[in-house]
C-alpha cells in the first residue's frame, strides 16, 4: 500500500505541476486551460479530486476532453488541446520528436489483466510476453479495443 501511495502523491505532484507549467505559459491572468485525458484517467476519479484544487490554488479553470489515447494526441497536434495525460510511450516520444511538446512526464501506470475462460489453454501467469505468444501460436480468439486507445496500442 505504502508503493501506491507514494505514486499516487508523485501523479498528483507531476499532474498539478505540469498544469501550472501550462497555464503559465498561457497568460498573465487566470483563465481556461484544456486537458484532453484518457478515458481511464477520467474514470479513474483522480481528476474530480485535483481539478478542485487546483482551480481554487491557481484561480485557473480546467475543461477536460476524455478520449483514447490516440484522439488525445491528435487534438494536441490540433492544438485543441493545452496539456494531455496519455498512455502509449512510443506514441508520447514520437509526439514529443515531432515537436508537438518539448518533454513529457511520467505521471500514473496501468496494469493489464487478460481474462479467459477457467480451464483454458493457458493457465494462471504473471509473464504477459509468454501469454500473448501463447495466444498466437494456440491461435485463440483475441478481443481488444482496437480504437488506437493507449491500451490497444500496448
Amino acid at each position: 500500500m505504502k508503493r501506491k501511495l507514494t505514486l499516487s502523491l508523485a501523479a498528483v505532484i507531476i499532474l498539478c505541476t505540469s498544469l501550472l507549467m501550462v497555464a503559465a505559459c498561457s497568460s498573465s491572468a487566470p483563465g481556461t486551460i484544456t486537458l484532453a485525458t484518457t478515458t481511464s484517467t477520467y474514470d479513474s476519479g483522480l481528476l474530480d479530486f485535483l481539478l478542485p484544487v487546483f482551480t481554487e490554488e491557481t484561480g485557473w479553470e480546467v475543461k477536460v476532453i476524455s478520449v483514447g489515447t490516440g484522439a488525445a494526441l491528435q487534438l494536441g497536434r490540433d492544438g485543441e488541446a493545452d496539456a494531455l495525460l496519455v498512455h502509449a510511450r512510443a506514441q508520447e516520444d514520437q509526439f514529443v520528436a515531432d515537436g508537438y511538446a518539448e518533454s513529457r512526464y511520467d505521471v500514473m501506470y496501468n496494469d493489464f489483466i487478460i481474462v479467459g475462460p477457467g480451464g483454458g489453454a493457458i493457465s494462471h501467469n504473471e509473464d504477459i510476453d509468454r501469454t500473448f505468444s501463447d495466444i498466437l501460436e494456440l491461435n485463440l480468439p483475441f478481443i481488444s479495443r482496437g480504437d488506437e486507445s493507449g491500451t490497444h496500442a500496448r
